[in-house]
């Protein structure tokens, strides 16, 4: 290989720009022989400009050009060998905090936006709203982008009489098509949470799905309903897949879906009914960690000057 200006009678350094077949010649090393280019800040290594922090553990010490080097500095003697062996595992041991931190920021990142979105919530329903608005604006939440971000949410409450829990509202699209030309809606709009819950009018109860929520209900005293003993045993139940769980075939038949989540609603013992969300259109599996926060959230609606479960507890039906 001919040896560039100033490398003549010098042991040489791999060319990164050749190795690498880079063509980024604003790239302070392109060209630039005989130097570490790990050790050289704001270089242009996958297309980016890095500090030597963000570049080194997650770009440079898998490069062939580092490790081209970094075999070169395994000499012979022991002392070298345990060194290298030493620094190696350093960095192993760094790279693993690296990723172990950037994981955790990224998971504190997602629970600092959903309390925003609490809020943001909480706010939204407080106003001289009925009962049935109030259940819509829920129902949103949990299947708003900024929100919960569920595709779908159904509210089934017990009836009058305590001997059913029937199918009562619904937010979210009815089948694939329907969320596409929702979805696509809504990207485009860009509406704040409050906006999107706010957007209510009795046409909602006439959409497709609620309609086909309506038409379903399930008795009390069934023995193998998902729904009946998530209710029954006041606790949430996470149906992954609905064909290992013969409890879930009837709701997974009314809804059309292979998996999805119940929330009991309970208030002082006394038992009001179920929320169930699935994602039936993008498959995203449900973490237990987000049924938990949407159990929370359920929870301290309670606490707010407006119409909350408390009301349909009292009254025994929906609607008033």
């Amino acid at each position: 290989k001919k040896r560039m200006p100033g490398e003549e009678g010098k042991p040489t350094l791999p060319r990164c720009w050749e190795v690498k077949q880079c063509g980024a010649t604003e790239c302070p090393l392109y060209e630039n022989p005989g130097v570490a280019c790990w050790l050289v800040d704001n270089t242009f290594c996958e297309g980016k400009n890095r500090p030597f922090e963000n570049r080194f553990l997650m770009t440079c010490s898998r490069c062939p050009v580092y490790l081209e080097v970094r075999k070169r500095a395994d000499g012979r003697r022991i002392a070298d060998k345990a060194i290298l062996a030493t620094f190696d595992r350093m960095l192993n041991n760094l790279y693993s905090y690296h990723i172990s931190i950037k994981e955790t920021n990224r998971v504190l990142g997602q629970k600092i936006a959903r309390l925003r979105s609490v809020q943001e919530i909480s706010e939204a329903i407080l106003g001289p709203y009925k009962l049935e608005q109030v259940l819509y604006m829920v129902l949103t939440a949990l299947t708003a982008g900024e929100g919960f971000g569920f595709n779908r949410a159904f509210l089934f409450l017990v009836n009058n009489t305590g001997e059913f829990l029937t199918g009562k509202m619904a937010v979210g699209p009815c089948d694939h098509e329907e969320a596409m030309r929702i979805w696509g809606r809504f990207s485009k709009e860009k509406r704040p949470l409050k906006e999107l819950m706010r957007t209510w009018d009795k046409t909602r109860l006439e959409s497709k799905i609620n309609k086909t929520v309506n038409l379903i209900s399930f008795p009390l005293n069934s023995q193998d309903n998902v729904l009946v003993q998530s209710l029954m045993e006041n606790r949430i139940i996470n149906v992954p897949d609905v064909s290992s769980d013969k409890r879930a075939w009837p709701v997974a038949e009314g809804l059309k879906t292979d998996a999805f989540a119940v929330l009991p609603l309970v208030k002082d013992q006394r038992r009001i009914g179920v929320v169930v969300v699935d994602n039936f259109v993008t498959r995203v599996p449900i973490a237990d960690e987000d049924l938990e926060q949407v159990a929370r959230y359920l929870r301290l609606l309670q606490g707010l000057d407006a119409p909350t479960l408390e009301d349909i507890a009292i009254g025994g039906y929906y609607g008033t």
